[in-house]
């Protein structure tokens, strides 16, 4: 991953103290990896314009709308749900939670017991799931096929959450890899999406973020859009107590 500002102390106004906001994104470059789906394009990030030539500077940028740290939009699973330019700007924006899951994987995934260890709120809006599975494995091949997913007593679990906007992973599936498969509906993701709820994948650096924070993360407005790469920004108070 190429070097990136991470972490950067910022002043909002009207807050006492100056505030931390943490980059939870991959980044998108030219060559990246990503998710080895038939559907989803090589990343390059080209220049069409340069300095010397046409005295500016322009780029053309491929990608696939799941590429990278995404956003997806209900449509993407529920043939009836909210393409991303009708979902309201309250899911993407508004504090969020962090539950720390390590030690997870295609093996030994997220099962509803785990989510009941975690004291979840039951008014929560935004849940971030926390392995460090994205930062400690990004750039190998197994990040794509052997990361942590939620079973489906989880999804069941979360669905009950009645103020629920958002679901946040570290990791770039919230199925099992096996359900991943053209022509076959990813439970999970009909689960959670068909629930009105949209979904983060591929945090990283979630483990620079307190327990409770301002999550910070609108996509493009990409009209009829299914997904895109976003850049969720995390945002705190040194003290601990979120923005």
């Amino acid at each position: 991953m190429p070097e990136q500002s991470i972490v950067d102390g910022i002043h909002i106004p009207g807050l006492p103290n100056e505030c931390v906001a943490v980059d939870l994104s991959t980044g998108i470059y030219s060559g990246m990896p990503h998710y080895p789906s038939p559907y989803l394009p090589e990343i390059a990030v080209a220049p069409t314009a340069n300095h010397n030539s046409h005295k500016r500077a322009a780029t053309t940028i491929t990608f696939g709308s799941h590429s990278g740290t995404h956003a997806d939009a209900p449509w993407h699973a529920d043939p009836d749900g909210l393409a991303l330019d009708r979902v309201p700007l309250s899911h993407w924006i508004g504090r969020a939670m962090v539950v720390r899951l390590a030690g997870r994987n295609q093996a030994a995934p997220i099962h509803k017991k785990d989510l009941e260890q975690c004291a979840i709120p039951e008014d929560v809006e935004r849940l971030i799931i926390a392995t460090g599975w994205c930062e400690s494995q990004w750039g190998c091949d197994a990040y794509w096929t052997e990361g942590p997913y939620l079973a489906g007593d989880a999804a069941d679990f979360l669905v009950k959450l009645p103020n629920l906007l958002l679901l946040g992973i570290d990791s770039p599936n919230i199925d099992a890899a096996a359900d991943t498969r053209m022509g076959v509906t990813a439970p999970v993701h009909r689960r959670i999406l068909s629930r009105g709820m949209v979904v983060l994948e591929s945090l990283c650096n979630v483990s620079r973020l307190p327990d409770a924070f301002f999550l910070f993360a609108p996509p493009l407005r990409i009209v009829g859009g299914d997904g895109c790469p976003c850049r969720p920004i995390g945002i705190y108070r040194p003290s601990g107590n979120d923005a």
